[in-house]
């Protein structure tokens, strides 16, 4: 980053390390520009979990395996293609405890999303909208394009995307059919961590961490993150 060292009392970051091939180096450089006892705030989701928040039981069980396949597969070939790791939450406050960082602390979200008829909030308004928009593009967690080439990427073979795929694309369209007809009743609940810790002063001892107490972090989006 274009700063010098120790420029700022606070360094923060909300889904960034997912896109990153090195996201420790990253890290690393937040630390540098922030000054002794400064305060590093980092924000993160794991999305392989948040896929499974919200099981419908009715689903058959080969479709639920077969999303989650795809997921997994295709979250693995973006990491070995050096494009970061969607699910990265989970690893940031040990990311840290490698760096010069003390006073560790994890907290996850308690933010959920709704969507109950007849969707009046401007939240489900918005994420709806969303919703529709990304279908319009082709779009399930990423666009056909980068799909297929994290599969591929992931150790997948092409004719298992384009069923796996196809069942996403129907699910997709599912759910915005029962949104149309004002039948759709959801709640999502996203896993996304927020992880804080405060740089070593010159001179501290060992890195040190301190675990949450069930106090509730709410200021993180509820949305999976892509």
């Amino acid at each position: 980053m274009p700063f010098l060292d120790n420029s700022f009392d606070l360094v923060t970051c909300q889904t960034v390390l997912i896109h990153m091939k090195d996201p420790v180096a990253v890290i690393r450089e937040m630390t540098r520009v922030l000054v002794p006892g400064g305060l590093l705030v980092i924000v993160e989701p794991n999305n392989i979990a948040t896929s499974i928040s919200n099981i419908d039981l009715k689903t058959p069980i080969s479709e639920v395996i077969g999303l989650l396949e795809l997921q997994l597969i295709c979250e693995r070939g973006k990491m070995n293609l050096g494009e970061g790791f969607n699910s990265a939450g989970p690893c940031v406050a040990g990311w840290l405890s490698e760096l010069d960082i003390e006073e560790i602390e994890s907290y996850m979200s308690d933010k959920t999303s709704m969507l109950l008829p007849p969707y009046v909030s401007a939240r489900e308004r918005a994420i709806i909208r969303e919703a529709g928009e990304m279908s319009q593009r082709n779009f399930w967690i990423w666009n056909r394009e980068d799909a297929l080439r994290y599969f591929l990427a992931g150790g997948g073979i092409q004719d298992a995307f384009d069923a796996r795929w196809n069942m996403a694309r129907a699910r997709v369209k599912e759910t915005l059919s029962e949104i149309q007809k004002g039948t759709l009743k959801d709640t999502s609940a996203p896993i996304i961590l927020l992880v804080s810790g405060r740089k070593k002063m010159p001179g501290a001892k060992a890195n040190s961490h301190r675990e949450t107490d069930g106090t509730r972090m709410d200021a993180s989006q509820g949305a999976q993150q892509d």
